[in-house]
């Protein structure tokens, strides 16, 4: 199992990926919309019509990377969404980053070695 050093204790990675996922779900259903988890498919949530794939994030400066399967679902996928939610010194969640695929497409070359930055975005 993978070990992550967030907010000075150790956590498993996946961990800090259901913390994030719960997160993402969690805003979903304040946005009014019922999302369900998927598996294998580009994507980790399908919500309304949103096909979302979440990724969780620490201040480690570790470029966030799109697997061959999330590129396909981009191209594929009309609304696919990528989520980064940002997990804090304290084990907070929030939202770094909602990009839709369109804008991953626009902003292409540019996520090649995409590296975020502490500004969370709404």
């Amino acid at each position: 199992m993978t070990h992550i050093l967030v907010g000075g204790t150790t956590m498993h990675k996946e961990l800090v990926e259901k913390e994030a996922l719960k997160f993402s779900i969690d805003h979903e259903i304040q946005q009014g919309r019922s999302p369900h988890i998927v598996i294998n498919e580009g994507f980790d949530i399908i919500s309304g019509d949103r096909q979302i794939e979440v990724r969780a994030k620490r201040n480690d400066g570790m470029p966030i990377i799109l697997t061959h399967q999330n590129i396909q679902a981009v191209n594929n996928q009309p609304n696919f969404w990528l989520y980064v939610v940002y997990i804090d010194a304290f084990n907070k969640p929030g939202f770094l980053v909602k990009m839709n695929g369109e804008e991953i497409k626009r902003r292409k070359s540019e996520l090649v070695h995409w590296k975020l930055h502490d500004n969370y975005v709404n």
